[in-house]
């Protein structure tokens, strides 16, 4: 793990996952899914979370330089609301005062998206990728309005299936700061988690990836198969 991701990363370990009960995003359409044993909370201050915004800022130098390293040419930096939102603008800042960011919403509405200059090249920002159906949706919205989504950037991958449904389904790269095996891993080494508590979370994501295939994305919503 680079230098600069190891302070990010025991931060995150540290006082970033709470280890309790927690809807799934996919039991919205698997109804008979167990909660998740934990959950990241790597939200701003500004949307609701306790992260503070100079590690925020460090967390976004960090998926720019990611971004870089893969080559990925964009004109816009949007993100997944409500989380990925705050991290978008962020990156913007930190990557080039050219970059446009450009939000989702607009307090609790969504911008309309036929306004967009069609063929406008973005990559697409968010916190945690899980089973990847609330991501899906939106690359779905930018595409259907002629934005061409060039990449998913998230600082979490929980190793869910999302990024293998994002390459079906749009043939975009999905690149994170850290999987979440990585950061567990890590908690257990330097004592900041419980082996159990993260055996418990690996087999829960597993039991996610298992499922992956009982959904679908047709017109742009998600359904079970």
């Amino acid at each position: 793990m680079k230098p600069e991701l190891k302070d990010i990363a025991e931060h995150l370990v540290k006082w970033n996952v709470v280890f309790e009960p927690h809807p799934h995003k996919l039991g919205e359409l698997l109804h008979e899914l167990p909660p998740s044993p934990l959950r990241w909370v790597i939200r701003t201050l500004k949307q609701g979370g306790w992260l503070p915004e100079p590690l925020a800022q460090k967390i976004a130098r960090a998926i720019r330089a990611i971004v870089a390293e893969n080559s990925i040419r964009c004109e816009w930096v949007t993100g997944v609301p409500n989380a990925g939102t705050e991290y978008a603008r962020l990156v913007a800042q930190a990557r080039n005062p050219h970059l446009y960011h450009f939000p989702l919403t607009k307090g609790n509405e969504e911008i309309q998206l036929s306004r967009v200059n069609h063929g406008v090249r973005a990559v697409l920002v968010d916190d945690v990728i899980g089973a990847g159906t609330t991501k899906l949706r939106w690359i779905a919205k930018l595409h259907s309005a002629g934005v061409r989504v060039q990449a998913l950037a998230v600082v979490i991958d929980r190793e869910e299936g999302g990024a293998e449904m994002i390459r079906k389904h749009f043939q975009i790269p999905v690149i994170s700061l850290f999987a979440s095996r990585q950061l567990l891993e890590l908690g257990v080494q330097i004592g900041a988690i419980d082996r159990g508590h993260m055996r418990e979370a690996l087999a829960f994501h597993e039991l996610i990836r298992s499922l992956n295939g009982l959904v679908r994305l047709h017109n742009g919503i998600m359904t079970r198969t």
